[in-house]
């Protein structure tokens, strides 16, 4: 939440009075949007994460530890939803305060607005992955539901309609999400079955890491052409904007190099150390927050262009 706030002040996407006494719903409302946005994020993350390993997309854990998995998606897709389903009120709230037009007519009028819809399309796609967690006879369906839910909700909620090229930033944003989803999601849900099943995480492990490795360089890649959509070179130490980008990039690198630790103080030894992952992983989730809150700033950072 620091991070969040500390990056939408400097950036210059803090919420600003209404100009000339127009209708406003007031600054509080608007930090508190960025506050669920950034909350919702991380509960959609771990309910991907959670997901996949009850899927058995890992491998192919005991029966036992994929039913835990998948109650866990349960409940975090329970409160992705219910974020969520605050967001979309507060934004029919909000709308119906700053327009005098929506303000008269019904309900129906706020939630079909461009602002709304896209948050309630995202409720149904949180509450659908919850849903076929618990009552689905496929293990493996919660995951790509839950996949999907998370990257239509930053598409919606990022810069994509301003970009030059709003398809290609909608694809690039796309990779981008689903890489952090996998890797920030499969850490938290490796590292609950490293606490509660100590027997099995090194099953897990290994390919765990090969996807996360994948998820770096595919986060690098598209972090590079997304920031390019919307940003020259020229302009990285010029803009509050290239500057945001700047200090993700340099977070993604740090985290890279706890995945590099990783590999090499657990992978990489002949018996493994469960004190060593624990240790590494709970630094690099704490660096994957604080990039969560600069990436959620960095949303409502205005483009130089």
């Amino acid at each position: 939440m620091i991070t969040l706030v500390l990056v939408m002040v400097l950036g210059g996407g803090a919420p600003e009075p209404a100009p000339g006494g127009l209708p406003d719903a007031g600054p509080v409302m608007a930090w508190v949007q960025s506050m669920l946005s950034l909350l919702t994020r991380m509960a959609a993350t771990v309910t991907v994460g959670f997901a996949w390993l009850g899927g058995g997309y890992l491998t192919s854990t005991p029966v036992t530890i994929q039913t835990g998995a998948l109650r866990i998606a349960v409940a975090m897709g329970a409160v992705w939803a219910g974020l969520v389903l605050i967001a979309a009120g507060l934004t029919v709230i909000e709308l119906r305060i700053e327009s005098v037009q929506l303000a008269s007519q019904g309900i129906g009028a706020s939630l079909a607005s461009p602002q709304a819809r896209p948050l309630l399309i995202e409720l149904v796609m949180a509450t659908a992955t919850s849903v076929t967690a618990l009552r689905s006879k496929s293990r493996w369906l919660p995951f790509p539901i839950a996949l999907l839910a998370v990257i239509g909700g930053a598409i919606v909620g990022g810069h994509v309609l301003t970009a030059p090229s709003p398809v290609l930033a909608g694809a690039v944003l796309g990779i981008h999400v689903a890489a952090v989803s996998l890797w920030v999601g499969g850490l938290v849900a490796v590292g609950w079955l490293a606490l509660k099943h100590s027997d099995a995480w090194l099953d897990v492990l290994p390919r765990y890491s090969r996807v996360a490795l994948g998820s770096i360089l595919a986060l690098a890649l598209s972090g590079i052409v997304s920031a390019l959509q919307q940003i020259e070179l020229g302009q990285v130490w010029e803009s509050a904007y290239g500057i945001v980008v700047t200090l993700k990039v340099l977070m993604i690198l740090a985290l890279a190099l706890f995945g590099w630790a990783q590999r090499r103080r657990v992978i990489g030894r002949g018996s493994a150390r469960l004190r060593d992952f624990l240790l590494l992983a709970g630094a690099e989730l704490t660096l994957m927050v604080i990039t969560f809150g600069i990436a959620v700033g960095l949303a409502t950072t205005p483009t130089p262009n």
